[in-house]
């Protein structure tokens, strides 16, 4: 009866933790959006900290963004921080991975 609580667990925080990184992810992409619609209408913009902030925080979201409203491509901050975190975000869901497989 313990391993079924467990499965049930495991699954709900799997949802959980999923559905949260996914909004994430599309709050990243709107904010590229967003601020590439300012930018076109010269208004009030939002920080690039911000931005790489959020592109730390989910980088599929911001790398989508960057390439679907063609914003922040020409910056080397853009261009280099945003594929590096993805690689950090692969390399340590990699990481979760073995060593979940180790327990």
């Amino acid at each position: 009866m313990l391993k079924d609580e467990d499965a049930i667990m495991d699954k709900i925080w799997v949802y959980t933790f999923g559905s949260f990184i996914l909004l994430l992810n599309i709050t990243t992409f709107l904010l590229f959006g967003i601020d590439k619609r300012k930018s076109l209408r010269q208004q009030w913009r939002i920080k690039e900290s911000k931005l790489l902030f959020f592109a730390f925080l989910a980088p599929v979201g911001a790398l989508c963004g960057m390439k679907f409203f063609h914003h922040k491509t020409q910056k080397l901050k853009f261009s280099f921080f945003v594929p590096f975190f993805l690689l950090l975000h692969i390399a340590f869901l990699i990481f979760l991975l073995w060593f979940r497989s180790m327990a």
